[in-house]
């Protein structure tokens, strides 16, 4: 399906604007029971990792559905690419969080600073996982294909109504079980161990998983570094509670654009109405355009929220909204190079765009709102 600018916002809009509320009420969640998920030693400092895993391997699984829907039909969801594409994310969302969770453990050995109670955590990262996974799966196949059945492009909503969903999710059913205690190391890593060998069984593709792993491996590393950038430079940010505040939203609804030019330029490779060519053509330019109204849009109605919180100066929204639909044209730009240069070198785009962007996209906007702090 061709996406006009019109239709592309038309369907793009209102998904933004639902993870946006999805990020607001998971944050309200969070600021309300910190203190429960803050009785796991390590498990608030993991926290930003964990769910930035998790929603990058469900907006590679929204982009790739997408894809094979536009493709092959609804047929092709049942498919044993599809299967085997879902086995081989559930294989990395059983491995990776173990390796962020230890590698965490390792660090604060090291220095000497912190700690990690390694059965508290890996405990409610997993119970989360296994309850969430078969959840977003089918929340994810009900919006693809109801969308797509009512003539909707799932490439314009799937990524962003994924993300806020599952953040959300991840929020409630994390807290949940950070209140039931944990059990020994030895039967909790069962958990890990029960979704490998049902991806096991689902089937796994080796060019999936090393694709999928690597680009979530960067993402890994791209959240850190912005983790790391708002850490030391907390104070400076936190004299405007209002830019504290539109961050994470900021951050989510960047990679939301990025997510939804991702898996529109995936499907349009596939299908054959986007041209492999890095020199823009008049359908690449149409989704720089799409990009440049939906970032103006959406951040001028940030700055507006930051104005209702009434501490921060005019500059600022100035510079809000500016810089919002500045990057979002960085996001179009990623896309543009990163989805053609994957899909001329035979690789899928579906599984090196979405959290690539995404990671890019939350070392940006945090950035972002350093550099206002800064000037204002």
């Amino acid at each position: 399906m061709k996406g006009r600018v019109g239709r592309v916002l038309a369907e793009a809009l209102p998904a933004l604007a639902l993870l946006g509320v999805g990020d607001f009420l998971a944050g309200l969640y969070l600021g309300s029971h910190s203190k429960t998920l803050a009785a796991v030693p390590g498990l608030l400092t993991l926290l930003p990792v964990i769910m930035g895993l998790r929603g990058n391997i469900f907006s590679i699984m929204s982009a790739k559905a997408s894809t094979i829907l536009h493709v092959e039909g609804l047929a092709g969801l049942k498919s044993s690419g599809m299967r085997k594409t879902v086995g081989s994310l559930l294989l990395s969302m059983s491995v990776l969080p173990l390796v962020s969770v230890l590698l965490a453990h390792l660090y604060y050995e090291s220095v000497g600073q912190g700690t990690v109670d390694l059965e508290g955590v890996i405990f409610v990262v997993y119970s989360s996982a296994v309850v969430m996974f078969p959840i977003i799966l089918l929340f994810l196949l009900a919006i693809t294909i109801m969308g797509f059945r009512f003539g909707m492009d799932p490439d314009h909503y799937g990524i962003p109504l994924i993300m806020g969903f599952a953040d959300v999710l991840a929020i409630v059913f994390m807290t949940h079980f950070a209140t039931l205690g944990r059990l020994p190391l030895w039967s909790t890593l069962l958990l890990p161990l029960a979704m490998l060998i049902v991806s096991l069984l689902l089937g796994v593709k080796a060019q999936v998983l090393k694709a999928a792993m690597l680009a979530q491996v960067l993402a890994i590393l791209l959240d850190l570094v912005a983790g790391v950038i708002l850490e030391k430079n907390l104070e400076v940010i936190s004299r405007h509670l209002g830019l504290l505040v539109v961050l994470p939203l900021v951050n989510s609804e960047l990679g939301g654009i990025g997510g939804i030019l991702a898996s529109k330029y995936s499907t349009g490779l596939n299908l054959g109405f986007l041209e492999p060519r890095l020199a823009p053509t008049r359908s690449h330019i149409r989704y720089l355009s799409a990009a440049v109204i939906l970032g103006a849009l959406l951040f001028s109605l940030l700055s507006v929220l930051i104005a209702i919180l009434g501490d921060v100066p005019l500059a600022a929204h100035l510079f809000l909204t500016a810089l919002g639909t500045a990057i979002s044209v960085v996001a179009w730009v990623l896309t543009h190079s990163i989805t053609i240069f994957s899909y001329k070198h035979g690789l899928d785009p579906d599984l090196l765009s979405p959290p690539t962007i995404t990671g890019t996209m939350d070392v940006l906007g945090t950035l972002m709102i350093l550099f206002i702090s800064l000037s204002c």
